[in-house]
């Protein structure tokens, strides 16, 4: 795991990346080759309430890459099961200039 951090780490410094946003997506890189990355399958139930709680902490572009996507494919099937709930909801392009991703917004 170190020595993928330090090689997540000088690829994050080559692309520009600095700061906590460089250490976060380093992270992110060197887990994802650990055992724990193993494909699951789960099932889960939530009220509406709780759906929108988790919607907006794990769709924002603060949480890890791999949670974010999994929001935004959630998202897109609570507005096909329930497509009146969730209307006010959107899974939007966000781009820097060092990167690109979905992530969920609310409400625009």
């Amino acid at each position: 795991y170190r020595a993928l951090l330090v090689r997540a780490t000088d690829e994050c410094a080559r692309l520009g990346l600095t700061g906590h946003q460089a250490k976060k997506m380093a992270r992110e890189a060197a887990r994802a080759v650990l055992p724990n990355m193993t494909p699951t399958a789960i099932v889960v139930t939530a009220n509406h309430h709780a759906w929108y709680d988790w919607l907006m902490k794990r769709g924002s572009i603060h949480a890890d890459a791999e949670i974010r996507m999994l929001a935004c494919e959630v998202l897109r099937q609570l507005k096909r099961i329930e497509p009146r709930v969730y209307h006010a909801w959107t899974v939007q392009m966000y781009a820097s200039n060092r990167f690109h991703t979905e992530v969920i917004e609310y409400g625009r």
